[in-house]
């Protein structure tokens, strides 16, 4: 974790410092992310011809990341620029809390394709930190020097990995990318972002040394060579296997994978090495590096080259003393696998030496360990040495575990394991030198994968102590079997791959499942919690009879959280297991002292009747409960009703008594069914005509005329059949006279549907009687099919401009006519159908079914909101029913967007605009919210501010400003910067906006930021000479006017 940092006045706190390091590191890793972004378009359509079925999947990706690739980089840049500030603030960010983001209430889950980006940017992380481990302690150390004294860690490090996955993150979260196009995005910035970013940490380590800051840990290690040969840094990938991580995606190329930072230390010594060679050779290059630069082919001539160099430094060194001592002799190469061989089955010091307990370097050990060793084949180690060639081989293999050792994070076990493959890969050498010149030998092929295996491998879980225990079975059948055969690398090795894939699909697997589990587990929390928060919101401290307080605390709380787990926190069977705890404690609670529940039968031929029915006569006229088949989901042959007393029977005779009760009233309901599909809806439709709607408003036989007409003018912007839609609107309130209704007045619009199956209607026209009274109430879900949806906003529309057209409007908290949920009802089923119907062409079409309200009888109202008042009394008086609903729906819609966190004075300022598109409308809020919340947003608001007073003031004044600004010929800089952006801005401010585009249109707008705060900051407006401060009072107006095609900023508080 991180320390507090100390106070912003701590004398080891440097701002200047700091800026410095910001200004050098962020612009260089978004120029490395935006280069190795723009390399992703050849990259996926490489993808794309190998992906079979998925092909489409990566062509669209490529034409999203052209098309996004400014908001991409934008994003990315804009996170490590937050984490920076941040850090600034002495306050630095968590990466891990970032990625996670805020806890939410409900249960609400990430999905899945969110959770599996989120696991990729944390391998991503990891392998950066892996391979920069040295280099990013000592930033983390010296970047917490700066901001006071912080211990900083790789998850508040504002340019660690950890902060860099977030930032890749948050760069494509806003891309419409399938998960497995997503994912190798993901892995394309791991390879080709690792070697740039690798630099920069270097630079800026070097750059805060050479400034000071914290001075007494030393300058950053460089490589052993200043100037590697470029024919070894040609060849790097040629000479090193490339890394397949944990997070190894398959579907990569060997050329897709960056050769991991140990290879390049290897590199690196052996330039040095060879550069040392060539100094005691007096400068000799020994070969012609032109000729072979780049080829794969010519690399094994160069390392015999270079290895026939040394040997000759060697030998000149060592002359002098083979004549000393009698020409030793060298060991033959029989001896010379002989004694490796007995080194391989006996470890030995060698060993030792690999896994760190000796300081000796490991190939000077193993020389030494091979001549000891000798002794026991017979030979004196007096008169005997090594072979230059394997004295060669024996450093290169020495050179390249030595630093693969101590790059890679290998401890305890892991090391010895790995250990214990030096001597076999000496005698691979010794047998085949191409091992060093070719990535795909098996050898090196089975030495990455173990390696690969064992690193940061501590066997915590049950999946790293089997791969383990596999590496180690490896190991130990090519320590006991391998003499001088190769063959036996090709077989482990792909017997070690099938491993691996078999491998990581079980821990796949087991991630999967787990994450399920946890997944479940926290859905399981969350709905308990629900459950019991509802359960104390409806009992609380209330003292209940224990019959009903246990019912609510056992199967009512269980059953809750049961539909809370199945459908959330909208399904149906959760506002039904609601409606069932409340209608409990409403009519039954108070019914008796010591309420017992009692268990009855019905008589199973009233099934047929339909549920609803049922229930409302077993709820409304005998206070029972029905029961619920579970096995088919419709309503079970039994009832529950309430006892006063604990019966010696078990409540048989109670039971008995209240099923004859409830027959006689299904007998009753049955009696009113089958009378009602006797008739018929013409005939009740007649009976309309001496039903009163409202005294001012007519019958309501008046009223569906009106609905039919409404209907027939709204289908088709919704997508209903007109003729359809009217005939379902005609047939809507027919119900009202049926005798069903009139017992049972809540099922109205219901039964109409039921009648309407009963008589043979299409079914759409069924479904549209039935659900054109929804929704009744916020928990109530909203019609969605065409025909539906016409219906029911006609029925609503015909009430409001009604009840608006006589004044009879909601008054505080009086709403006797339900207008507010009429209102909100016709919201939320545009806005969640996504239906683009406009409000004054709906509103008028409902205002000409009462033109008999006005004295003319006739009306010629334009409503388009900039259209002059009409002459005539009444058609200002329509004019204005119309626009006091618009005004209405618009403090509706503050309402519900309240509840969804969005401010009323961004409502209030799309409102502004005269639109009367509700999707629209909405679309704009949003966007105007999240612009606002940037900073480019709130400064631009508050300059939009500052040029909009100073036109108030001069258009009272008299100021008319006609005609576009013309720029003086002395015009300053601010002036023709802002004059620039705003001609600039016009045309595709103008596309976004006919495209509905509004985020691209704040984006836009954005752009304005700097010139506008430049020229209010650096111009006077109220110049002297009228010609420019006309020009500069119009450059202003313009700003108003490009601001206010999107949103009436002058609404906007702040």
């Amino acid at each position: 974790m991180m320390s507090v940092p100390t106070p912003m006045g701590s004398p080891g706190r440097d701002p200047a410092q700091l800026q410095l390091a910001r200004d050098m590191v962020l612009p260089a890793l978004c120029q490395a992310f935006g280069a190795a972004l723009a390399r992703f378009d050849d990259a996926l359509f490489d993808r794309a011809g190998n992906a079979g079925s998925s092909q489409l999947l990566f062509l669209d990706a490529m034409r999203e990341l052209r098309r996004r690739r400014e908001d991409i980089a934008a994003a990315f840049a804009g996170h490590l620029q937050q984490a920076w500030a941040a850090l600034a603030a002495g306050e630095p960010l968590s990466a891990e809390t970032t990625l996670s983001g805020p806890a939410e209430d409900g249960l609400s889950l990430l999905a899945e394709h969110v959770l599996e980006s989120r696991l990729a940017v944390r391998n991503f992380a990891t392998v950066l930190l892996r391979d920069f481990k040295p280099v990013l302690a000592r930033l983390d150390r010296r970047l917490g020097r700066l901001i006071g004294g912080a211990e900083l860690d790789a998850d508040h490090n504002p340019i660690s990995p950890e902060h860099l996955g977030v930032a890749i993150h948050e760069a494509f979260a806003g891309c419409e990318l399938a998960p497995e196009v997503h994912l190798v995005l993901i892995k394309l910035c791991e390879r080709d972002l690792r070697a740039p970013v690798g630099r920069i940490y270097e630079k800026l380590d070097e750059q805060l040394a050479a400034a000071g800051v914290m001075s007494q840990m030393g300058a950053p290690q460089r490589p052993l060579s200043a100037a590697p040969d470029p024919r070894m840094a040609g060849m790097l990938d040629d000479l090193v296997e490339q890394r397949q991580g944990t997070g190894f995606d398959p579907g990569f190329s060997d050329d897709e994978q960056a050769a991991p930072a140990w290879a390049q230390r290897f590199a690196a010594r052996w330039s040095e090495r060879r550069g040392h060679m060539q100094q005691h050779m007096g400068g000799e290059d020994g070969g012609t590096g032109e000729a072979y630069a780049g080829q794969q082919g010519m690399l094994l001539e160069a390392l015999h080259e270079l290895l026939q160099q040394t040997r000759h430094v060697r030998e000149d060194a060592t002359s002098a003393a083979q004549v000393a001592i009698g020409q030793q002799r060298p060991l033959s190469q029989r001896e010379m696998m002989s004694v490796l061989s007995l080194l391989q089955a006996t470890p030995s010091a060698t060993l030792r030496a690999a896994i760190g307990e000796d300081g000796e370097s490991l190939a000077q050990r193993l020389k030494s360990e091979v001549l000891s060793s000798a002794t026991q084949l017979g030979v004196d180690p007096g008169q005997t040495r090594l072979d230059p060639q394997d004295e060669d081989a024996i450093d290169l293999v020495g050179m390249l575990f030595d630093v693969m050792l101590d790059e890679r994070e290998l401890e305890g076990r892991s090391r010895e394991l790995i250990g214990r493959l030096v001597v076999p890969f000496v005698k691979v050498a010794m047998l085949d030198r191409r091992m060093f010149v070719q990535k795909t030998h098996p050898a090196r092929k089975l030495l990455n994968s173990l390696a690969e295996a064992c690193e940061g491998n501590s066997g915590e879980s049950q999946a790293e102590r089997m791969l383990m225990a596999k590496v180690e079975e490896i190991i130990e059948r090519l320590v006991a079997e391998f003499n001088e055969n190769l063959a036996i690398f090709l077989t482990l090795e792909e017997e070690f791959r099938e491993f691996l894939v078999q491998h990581r699909r079980r821990v796949e697997i087991a991630e999967r499942r787990a994450a399920e589990t946890q997944r479940g587990q926290e859905k399981l929390e969350m709905a308990r919690s629900r459950a019991s928060a509802e359960l104390d919101r409806r009992i609380g401290d209330a003292t209940l009879p224990p019959a009903i307080a246990e019912f609510l605390r056992q199967p009512w709380q269980h059953h809750l959280t049961l539909a809370l787990l199945r459908e959330g926190e909208e399904g149906a069977s959760v506002a039904e297991a609601l409606s069932l705890g409340d209608g409990l404690l409403e009519e039954v609670a108070g019914l008796a002292e010591w309420p017992t529940p009692v268990l009855g039968d019905m008589d199973p031929v009233f099934l047929d009747l339909p549920g609803e029915v049922i229930r409302t006569s077993m709820r409304t006229h005998q206070k029972y409960f029905a029961v619920r088949d579970p096995a088919t989901g419709g309503l079970a042959p039994h009832f529950i009703t309430i006892a006063n007393v604990q019966s010696a029977d078990g409540g048989k005779v109670i039971a008995e008594g209240n099923a004859k009760v409830l027959s006689s009233r299904l007998s009753d309901a049955r009696f009113f069914w089958d009378e009602d599909v006797k008739i018929g809806f013409e005939p009740w439709l007649e009976k309309l005509n001496g039903v009163t709607f409202h005294a001012k408003l007519g019958t309501m036989a008046e009223r569906v005329e009106r609905i039919v007409t409404l209907a027939g003018v709204i289908a088709p912007l919704v997508g209903a059949d007109p003729e359809k839609a009217k005939e379902a609107a005609r047939l809507a309130k027919a119900d009202l006279a049926s005798q069903m209704v009139g017992e049972f007045p809540e099922l109205q619009g219901l039964m109409g549907g039921y009648y309407a199956r009963q008589f043979g209607l299409d079914a759409g026209i069924a479904d549209a009687i039935r659900d054109h009274y929804k929704p009744q109430g916020p928990s109530d879900a909203v019609p969605t099919a065409p025909l539906s949806v016409a219906v029911a906003l006609a029925d609503k529309l015909d009430t409001l401009v009604g009840f608006f057209a006589i004044d009879e409007k909601p008054t505080g908290s009086k709403d006797p006519f339900a207008l507010r949920r009429a209102a909100l009802g016709v919201i939320r089923t545009i806005l969640e159908g996504g239906h683009r119907l406009p409000l004054l062409l709906a509103g008028g079409s409902a205002l000409l079914g009462f033109v008999r309200l006005f004295k003319s009888g006739t009306l010629n109202v334009s409503l388009r909101p900039d259209a002059p008042l009409p002459e005539d009394e009444d058609s200002r008086a329509a004019r204005a029913v119309v626009f006091d609903l618009l005004a209405f729906f618009g403090d509706r819609l503050k309402v519900t967007l309240k509840d969804q966190g969005k401010r009323h004075d961004l409502v209030d300022a799309v409102f502004a605009l005269g639109d009367d598109d509700l999707v629209r409308i909405v679309a704009r809020v949003e966007a105007l919210d999240g612009f606002l919340k940037t900073d480019d947003g709130k400064n631009l608001l508050a300059g939009y501010k500052r040029a909009s007073n100073i036109l108030k003031a001069e258009e009272k004044k008299g100021w008319k400003g006609e005609g576009e600004a013309v720029l003086p010929a002395n015009a300053s800089e601010p002036e023709v910067a802002l004059h620039d952006a705003l001609r600039l801005v016009r045309q595709p401010l103008a596309a976004a906006l006919e495209a509905e585009d509004f985020t691209a249109a704040m984006r836009e707008l954005a752009g304005l930021r700097d010139p506008v705060d430049s020229f209010l900051d650096g111009v006077f407006v109220n110049s002297d000479v009228e010609a420019e401060r006309d020009s500069r009072l119009k450059t202003l107006a313009a700003v108003r006017d490009a601001m206010g095609q999107v949103a009436d900023f002058s609404q906007v508080a702040g």
